[in-house]
């Protein structure tokens, strides 16, 4: 990656300005559009054919699209067409969280982030259910459901809270390695039993486990997070894309660090 080079950031949210003042910090000069809500020199998309011009690369946000149709920009004042956007980017560099890979277009989403991520996500949870709760994870009882990257890192983190934690997955593998990571395992289809002993209950797995009126006799102070945007119900707090939300900055410098291993990678500056 050449010295003083040109990225253009497209889209995204907070996630986005910090990567960009990473990589400023860095020497290289940083532009962007699609983020005119809350960036005051972000330049509308309609007027940013100079900045594509003059772009090595472009960075998309994580994901680059919800629609496959349009970019993820919600700071944006104007809806950016994929189709006009990667017209602009015929003889440039561009990088995308989830982007499908062709000549000249990077998925910059790899391992490291998505770990880096999911340890992001637990913690940024961990935060929003201690505002939710009456009591402490010391000496609490939580429910995790699911028990892949972020089901892990929650797990962990509310051990070394001092939190007795059960963790429900439909492996038996799973739940072999949940007891040897000194957790108690259960069959997801028979962790409903146990919500109203619980002081906290996570959800990370993204199918449909139990109907809506699960969660409705637990205590209202109980919260039930869920991180997969797949549990129904009014006592169901929602709580999908967390680090953007909760920790820009540190996602951000996840985000320039996954960038700058693309563009190391492919020698694309």
């Amino acid at each position: 990656m050449k010295q003083s080079s040109k990225i253009l950031f497209a889209g995204g949210d907070g996630r986005m300005i910090a990567a960009a003042e990473a990589f400023q910090k860095k020497g290289h000069r940083v532009s962007f559009t699609g983020l005119e809500k809350a960036k005051t020199d972000s330049v509308p998309f309609a007027q940013a054919s100079d900045l594509f011009g003059e772009a090595d690369a472009v960075v998309l946000p994580l994901p680059y699209s919800r629609d496959g149709k349009t970019l993820e920009a919600p700071f944006s004042e104007q809806t950016i067409p994929l189709r006009d956007l990667f017209a602009r980017c015929e003889k440039t560099a561009v990088l995308g969280g989830m982007l499908p890979e062709t000549d000249g277009r990077k998925d910059y989403y790899d391992e490291v982030m998505i770990l880096q991520n999911a340890d992001v996500t637990a913690e940024a949870a961990l935060v929003l259910a201690a505002q939710a709760s009456e009591t402490t994870f010391a000496g609490g009882t939580a429910i995790v459901l699911g028990y892949g990257r972020i089901g892990k890192r929650l797990a962990s983190k509310l051990r070394s809270l001092g939190c007795s934690v059960v963790v429900a997955a439909r492996k038996e593998k799973d739940r072999a390695l949940i007891r040897l990571d000194g957790c108690e395992a259960v069959d997801c289809a028979d962790a409903s039993s146990l919500f109203g002993e619980a002081d906290f209950v996570f959800n990370t797995v993204p199918a449909a486990l139990f109907p809506e009126e699960t969660f409705d006799g637990i205590p209202d102070f109980v919260p039930v997070i869920d991180l997969a945007n797949s549990l129904t119900g009014k006592r169901v707090r929602n709580a999908k894309g967390l680090p953007g939300k909760y920790a820009p900055v540190r996602a951000g410098q996840i985000l320039a660090e996954a960038i700058e291993r693309t563009l190391g990678r492919e020698d694309n500056l």
